[in-house]
């Protein structure tokens, strides 16, 4: 084997190496954040996560640095997939109005599919001295300052009414993280058809937050 061919197979090795680290370490965030959503963080062993990832218990710490690290990766990295696709649309060119329209519709979206994810980080914000939520705090400021720039050009354009964009970036987040937290239960509790629930959704949403929910109300001074 020629030394260009052998630098060839051990980029192969290295490649594969690394893919099949990223599935691990993607098999274990899964179960993990399934794990810990159904039992809660406390009842959850790092030898059940294993078994539900199919690997080896020793992979946790290898990976993570222990069970608290696993479940930080899992709200800090849930923040950046947030976080990822608010730039995406933030420099897309669309009209403020249009960037909150599609932003929604991501996060009910996301929401719908990752419920577990929001029930963890709702947990943990629930915990006043949780060192994992405060360790995901900056990833989430800069997430709620983005939203708060689309509000701020919306008042700019004299399209935003007479709201805080920072009270009203706030609000918008909360709601529909809140709703999926408990949404089964609000369902069952108002009658509301699981059929079309994400669609039903983002409309109200975007009622709410682009064009107010009440008909005929002057504003008041």
């Amino acid at each position: 084997m020629t030394r260009r061919a052998m630098g060839r197979r051990r980029a192969e090795v290295r490649s594969g190496r690394n893919a099949g680290e990223a599935s691990t370490r993607a098999r274990l965030l899964e179960a993990a954040t399934m794990l810990f959503s159904e039992r809660g963080f406390s009842a959850t062993s790092i030898r059940a996560i294993a078994e539900k990832a199919g690997c080896n218990a020793s992979l946790v710490s290898h990976y993570f640095g222990g069970k608290e690290g696993l479940l930080s990766a899992i709200v800090r990295e849930g923040a950046e997939a947030v976080g990822h696709e608010l730039r995406l649309i933030r420099t897309s060119g669309l009209s403020p109005g249009v960037q909150l329209e599609y932003f929604v519709d991501f996060l009910v979206d996301h929401f719908t599919k990752r419920r577990d994810l929001i029930r963890i980080v709702h947990c943990q914000a629930a915990q006043p001295s949780s060192e994992v939520f405060s360790g995901s705090l900056p990833v989430m400021s800069e997430n709620l300052a983005l939203i708060v720039e689309i509000f701020r050009e919306l008042q700019a354009a004299g399209q935003l009414a007479r709201v805080d964009p920072r009270v009203a970036a706030g609000l918008l987040m909360s709601a529909v993280q809140s709703y999926f937290v408990v949404g089964q239960r609000i369902r069952a509790l108002l009658g509301v058809p699981k059929d079309h629930e994400r669609e039903r959704v983002k409309a109200a949403i975007k009622q709410i937050f682009l064009f107010g929910i009440l008909r005929g109300r002057s504003r008041r001074r």
